[in-house]
């Protein structure tokens, strides 16, 4: 299986966009999506995709520490669902993390 990966570093600082996946006979087969922040105290997971658990979920770490959406992409391949949510993150990134924010306290 072949693992590509890469990270997104995005305008505000410590907020970046982390990705991987396997491909496997031409298909992706496992993958993670992960919105991160990172203070210089720690870092944290806002929002993330994955194909862990053996199932597509997301995970909506501002909602009760970690809320997870099971289904999210029924009947969509890995692949569909990666991209999607890569171009999710990507576009509605700054929304996602004022949530987290709010919800965790942050300035």
């Amino acid at each position: 299986m072949k693992l590509k990966q890469w990270t997104v570093f995005l305008e505000e600082a410590g907020v970046r966009i982390d990705v991987w996946f396997r491909v496997s006979k031409g298909k992706v087969t496992q993958f993670s999506v992960n919105l991160a922040y990172e203070t210089e105290e720690t870092s944290w997971d806002v929002y993330r995709c994955d194909s862990a658990h053996g199932y597509i979920h997301c995970h909506k770490f501002w909602i009760s520490g970690e809320h997870r959406e099971r289904r999210p992409f029924a009947g969509k391949s890995h692949a569909e669902a990666l991209t999607e949510t890569y171009e999710d993150l990507k576009a509605n990134w700054r929304e996602y993390l004022e949530r987290f924010k709010k919800a965790k306290k942050f300035k």
